[in-house]
């Protein structure tokens, strides 16, 4: 497993705060995510049809639409590619597994691609909820159950700031 202060710490977080999609509500909803997904241990995972990639299980499918998306914002596709190192984002499905601080960017801005803000990380319901309807795509009863645990057991891992 990879040291979960390190993945928030040396990470995720500066990856979320150097392309503005920082808040503690979306640290909180990220690093239950990736517990759930990957338990920060697995980097390819059967997901019904499809093969999941990364800490955080994307398909390549999905990881395709977050592609779409950056192609109508320009500046968030800039900020990614310039914290990450890459020249452009479309390279092979490979790259959600050998780069974590990109593989977080993409489940990121999946989340943003909602019409909802992200829920309080004080509302580990909410939260849940959020993550079952917009990026849990079986919405597996099991695998909200499993957030929601992660969720409890993550207090005090995140410094809780003014976003």
């Amino acid at each position: 497993m990879i040291n979960p202060r390190q993945f928030i710490n040396d990470i995720l977080e500066p990856a979320l705060r150097y392309t503005n999609l920082y808040s503690t509500d979306a640290m909180h909803l990220m690093v239950c995510t990736a517990l759930t997904e990957s338990k920060l241990t697995h980097v390819r995972a059967m997901q019904g049809q499809g093969l999941g990639l990364g800490l955080f299980n994307i398909k390549w499918e999905d990881y395709l639409d977050v592609v779409r998306i950056l192609d109508g914002d320009r500046e968030l596709r800039r900020l990614i590619t310039l914290h990450t190192g890459r020249r452009n984002t479309i390279e092979t499905p490979g790259v959600l597994i050998a780069d974590i601080g990109f593989g977080a960017l993409v489940a990121r801005v999946r989340y943003a691609m909602a019409p909802e803000q992200i829920p309080s990380y004080k509302d580990i319901e909410a939260q849940a909820d959020f993550y079952t309807r917009h990026y849990n795509s079986t919405a597996d009863v099991n695998k909200t159950q499993e957030f929601i645990r992660y969720a409890k057991e993550i207090e005090g891992w995140i410094d809780i700031q003014t976003d």
